[in-house]
């Protein structure tokens, strides 16, 4: 788990310093499918900390 979690993020950081001047537009350059749900989690919580620490790096849209 811990190895496909590192893979995401280096996924993700190189997708984001690949798309140059994103910023400049409009709408988002990724949009994002976050999806949460189990037992053992504050769920809630933890879709408001990962998708703003995410959007604050990135410039994504995340659907909910």
């Amino acid at each position: 788990m811990n190895r496909f979690l590192s893979a995401l993020l280096c996924a993700l950081v190189l997708m984001g310093t690949s798309l140059g001047n994103a910023a400049d537009k409009k709408e988002p350059a990724i949009k994002a499918l976050l999806i949460t749900g189990g037992c053992c989690h504050d769920y809630e919580r933890q879709k408001l900390i990962i998708t703003k620490g995410i959007s604050a790096r990135l410039w994504l849209a995340f659907l909910l």
